[in-house]
């Protein structure tokens, strides 16, 4: 009888250490990710909070109040005034909000949608493009006369905060 140190003679069921180096669990296949609905309202939930956040921010320090960003959000699809307010207006930043998680669902559903084909994992250059894509798709979308109301209220400096956010989230 020969003593072996190794988990497996021991009786904890385990194979040793040595054969599982490489592998993603020691059964010898991949665990199963989160689906495809799972990593999609990660990434909302991610975006959307980093992207909002940001928006409160930038619109703070540009405008002394952190609201004029979400109600910008309102009035660029037609849900608020047509010029944002600064203060808090339940509507107007209420719709806002919705808004902003509304179009970064469609956003993750397309990005994940993207990885999912493409086989691709997360990384910073993904991040990098979502961002750009961002940009892209909010200059696509939203009406050319509300464009200058949005950059007003949060700054060059906080659009582009923006964006950079929702690409950092997009890499995580």
């Amino acid at each position: 009888m020969t003593m072996t140190r190794d988990n497996e003679s021991m009786g904890y069921g385990l194979p040793p250490i040595k054969e599982t180096i490489g592998r993603r669990s020691w059964f010898g296949r991949r665990r199963s990710a989160p689906g495809f609905i799972g990593r999609t309202i990660g990434s909302t939930l991610a975006m959307t909070v980093a992207c909002g956040a940001t928006m409160l921010v930038a619109s703070q320090l540009r405008s002394g109040s952190p609201w004029g960003g979400l109600n910008a959000m309102a009035t660029a699809v037609g849900l608020g005034p047509r010029r944002a307010r600064k203060r808090f207006d339940r509507s107007a930043t209420l719709a806002g909000a919705g808004v902003l998680a509304a179009g970064l669902l469609a956003y993750a559903i397309i990005y994940e949608g993207v990885l999912s084909a493409t086989g691709r994992r997360r990384s910073l250059m993904t991040g990098l493009l979502a961002g750009l894509g961002g940009y892209a798709t909010d200059q696509l979308l939203m009406r050319r006369e509300l464009v200058p109301n949005f950059r007003r209220t949060l700054g060059d400096g906080g659009t582009l905060a923006k964006y950079a956010a929702l690409g950092l989230m997009a890499a995580r």
